[in-house]
């Protein structure tokens, strides 16, 4: 989890208590998660209730983050849901050029992971 003293930029992913996934960016996703889970987050979260962080990938910036969320909220929900199953191994790189492919299944399993 993030920390408030923590002021690198997070992409991350929830899950909703209808089983939909959204997609935000942040600073603080622990902060930012109890603002959604409150009601106070986006319109989106406040009438599916989200139930768990499903995933969160630190980003070198701002910029960086939102690019990423862009292409993220573009995917189908079975690609996010393998987003969330990549982000703790895949490499930068090779993340980015999956999701800018669009996250074709195929390409899921050529990603590289981390050593």
């Amino acid at each position: 989890m993030t920390t408030p003293s923590d002021h690198s930029w997070y992409l991350y992913l929830l899950e909703c208590a209808d089983g939909s996934l959204y997609t935000g960016i942040t600073t603080d996703v622990a902060r930012r998660f109890a603002q959604h889970q409150a009601g106070t987050g986006a319109r989106y979260t406040r009438s599916r209730k989200p139930i768990a962080i499903a995933a969160q990938l630190r980003c070198a910036d701002r910029a960086e983050a939102s690019r990423l969320e862009a292409l993220v909220k573009r995917l189908h929900a079975a690609r996010k849901r393998e987003l969330c199953a990549m982000l703790p191994q895949a490499e930068m790189p090779a993340l980015l050029a999956w999701l800018r492919e669009g996250g074709r299944p195929s390409d899921a399993a050529a990603l590289p992971s981390k050593s």
